[in-house]
């Protein structure tokens, strides 16, 4: 099913939940997942895997969270644009990889269809090249070549021709320099990657079962005892990392703009996260990848996996309140099921699971129900979480005639002013050209494309504004501007090709995605509080963990470990389903994985084999 129709489907069958009323029956299940982002669908879909009975509550007719796309008319009824709303930058599959939504997907047996590509351009700042946008375009119909303010940045093997080393060559201030201390950087992190590699996401629980479910990485460890003491730094800011090597400033602007994906450059950003990245990201095999239909196709595997085992998921079914009453046996608050706007109330015999925002899930929950003062302040902190900037998006469809589209790179990320900091308003664009890779997401000969300012577009800017009024329109028309002066780098003619144009501001984001003032995710900087641990001052790990102090209240998403983007969701959701889980259950699930794995190399070889003959 194409992406416009799978949307299409999703709203009637919404529809049809959404006519239920208050006098539907209480229903009981196992398991209730508020939220059908990456992270509640991972959970989900892995407790259903587990056998547990399992429901997956979203409050909008299309489930995925941020990760969804739309449908829009082409002019003329030529056919259907499908735009992507959700992360742009995903990593492709590879054997063996570690990357914690490939390993769910592999736990479920599922795949996506998809496209891959090797890397995207990196412009720094608008430069002299570019169109301005007081002057006509139209009179360069191809894209601009690249100039000296851009860059190609390529994934793979780092010392191969084309690799980022070539880049680093011909693009840094000190070429040499830059060489010489990229290598000491991999070397400095090739234990901690191999650190990383031995204990996958997927082992990972919060109790005291991780002391089994971890067990296989303990022959690395014996085998590399020195890597222990740098341990901590996993979860400490990425600069202690990074700055005792880096100098020089191509390559130190390059690692903070890759960090930036997080919300932080490198002093903020989990050393976990980039350890995990740079090494992936140059592993013999990698790649990025475009899912056919979208963003939406990864929520659709999850939700195959999850109903394949038993589980559902209901949309337009918004979550009024997380119902809380004393444990008969011990008297301490625990979660037992909630309660929806049109009043029918789902049980759940083992716990709730909110993948919903810290802020949102504060609102579901009341503090008179908090039997102590520890937990009513653990309740008041969450409400007031800090947050990061939001995003403005610009969506094109656009006409292809008359250029060479070739030569557009399908993905570029545009620093407008290094000597800004970059989460500085409007200081980091991102572009994404979906149909140079899937052209089923745009009628045949034309494209879509999606500019967006990268977590740092200020709430207060739109705040109070009605988004009918002329006031709103103007404001978003001065603050998107930089989308299309960023676009216009690489499709100097943009404004005339574009024959339809959407857009979102931080109030879209708030308003569909429940998100408190529209944020890119919640603000916890990595390093910033420090705790001290046998004598070493260590930083804590930035996140709070899947447990909460309600019995049989977790949580998942990005407000929790490991944090932001799409593997720490999926990561943070198969966290949360394990440590619901038995012991047993989880080992046998770790179990199935590997014999999988296993069994599709010895397929791969047999193959491989009987060509060779």
């Amino acid at each position: 099913m194409c992406a416009a129709a799978r949307v299409r489907a999703l709203a009637a069958s919404a529809s049809a939940s959404a006519s239920a009323s208050s006098t539907e029956p209480e229903e009981v299940v196992d398991v209730v997942v508020i939220g059908s982002g990456i992270g509640g669908l991972s959970c989900g879909s892995v407790l259903a895997k587990h056998g547990y009975e399992t429901l997956v509550l979203e409050s909008h007719y299309v489930p995925g969270g941020c990760c969804h796309t739309f449908p829009h008319k082409a002019p003329g009824g030529d056919g259907e644009y499908v735009f992507e709303v959700g992360p742009s930058i995903l990593e492709g599959p590879k054997d063996g990889s570690t990357n914690p939504l490939q390993l769910v997907l592999e736990v479920l047996g599922e795949e996506v269809e998809n496209r891959t590509y090797n890397g995207w351009t990196m412009h720094d700042g608008l430069g002299p090249g570019a169109a301005s946008h007081d002057e006509p375009s139209s009179s360069l119909p191809t894209p601009m070549a690249l100039g000296e303010n851009s860059w190609r940045y390529s994934v793979g093997p780092d010392r191969e021709p084309g690799g980022f080393e070539q880049a680093l060559r011909e693009h840094a201030e000190n070429p040499e320099l830059a060489v010489a201390e990229w290598r000491r950087l991999r070397e400095r992190m090739r234990l901690l990657s191999e650190a990383n590699d031995a204990c996958p996401l997927l082992n990972l629980r919060q109790d005291f079962g991780l002391l089994l479910t971890t067990l296989p990485a303990l022959p690395f460890y014996l085998s590399h005892p020195g890597v222990l003491p740098d341990v901590p730094l996993l979860f400490d800011s990425f600069h202690r990392i990074s700055e005792p090597i880096i100098t020089e400033p191509f390559l130190k602007r390059f690692i903070d703009a890759l960090c930036f994906f997080s919300g932080y450059p490198a002093e903020g950003t989990m050393g976990a996260a980039m350890v995990y990245c740079l090494s992936e990201f140059h592993k013999e095999g990698a790649s990025l990848m475009a899912p056919i239909g979208g963003s939406g196709a990864v929520i659709d595997a999850l939700i195959r996996g999850l109903e394949k085992y038993g589980g559902r998921i209901e949309t337009k079914r918004h979550v009024e309140e997380i119902l809380v009453e004393p444990d008969p046996s011990t008297g301490a608050p625990r979660a037992v099921g909630v309660r929806l706007k049109n009043g029918k109330v789902v049980k759940a015999r083992k716990a709730v699971v909110s993948n919903a925002t810290a802020w949102d899930t504060a609102k579901m929950l009341h503090e008179d129900a908090m039997p102590d003062e520890d937990s009513r302040t653990w309740l008041s902190e969450l409400g007031e979480t800090p947050a990061q900037g939001s995003i403005a998006h610009l969506f094109l469809g656009l006409k292809g005639e008359g250029m060479d589209w070739s030569k557009v790179d399908p993905q570029h990320l545009i620093i407008e002013d290094w000597g800004r900091p970059l989460s500085d308003p409007q200081n980091v664009v991102t572009m994404f050209f979906p149909s140079l890779l899937d052209p089923t997401c745009a009628p045949p000969g034309k494209h879509v494309a999606h500019v967006y300012t990268a977590g740092s577009e200020p709430y207060h800017e739109y705040e109070g504004l009605d988004r009918r009024s002329e006031e709103y329109k103007q404001k978003k028309e001065e603050r998107l501007e930089i989308l299309w002066r960023s676009i216009e780098r690489v499709i100097p003619d943009v404004r005339e090709r574009a024959e339809v144009v959407s857009t979102a501001t931080p109030l879209t984001h708030e308003r569909f995605l429940r998100r408190r003032y529209g944020t890119y995710g919640p603000a916890f900087r990595a390093g910033a509080q420090r705790v001290n641990i046998a004598g070493l001052n260590v930083s804590a790990i930035p996140f709070p963990g899947v447990l909460t102090p309600v019995d049989g209240l977790l949580r998942c998403g990005d407000g929790v470990f490991p944090g932001i983007g799409v593997p720490a969701a999926a990561a943070s959701g198969v966290i949360a389903a394990n440590t619901l889980a038995p012991i047993e259950k989880h080992l046998g699930l770790l179990l199935d994985l590997q014999v999988n794995r296993w069994q599709n190399k010895q397929q791969k070889a047999d193959t491989a084999a009987v060509q060779m003959h």
